[in-house]
C-alpha cells in the first residue's frame, strides 16, 4: 500500500538549448504565499547561467 502523503508542490524551469533541454526542478517552499524564494530564483538563474556558458563554448569548438 502507498504511503498517503501529502504531495509537496514542485515548480519546474524549461529551456531549450538547440537539440537540448535543461530543466530545474525544485520543491516550492515559500514560507508564505505563493512567492517563489529569492534564494530557489538566484540558484537557478546561476545554474542556467553556467549551462547557457558551456553550450555557448561547446557551440564556439
Amino acid at each position: 500500500m502507498v504511503n498517503a502523503e501529502p504531495v509537496t508542490k514542485l515548480d519546474s524551469v524549461f529551456v531549450g538549448l538547440g537539440s537540448a533541454v535543461l530543466t530545474v526542478a525544485f520543491q516550492k517552499k515559500s514560507e508564505s504565499g505563493i512567492k517563489t524564494p529569492k534564494a530557489d530564483v538566484d540558484l537557478i538563474e546561476h545554474r542556467l547561467k553556467a549551462v547557457l556558458e558551456r553550450y555557448q563554448d561547446d557551440e564556439r569548438n
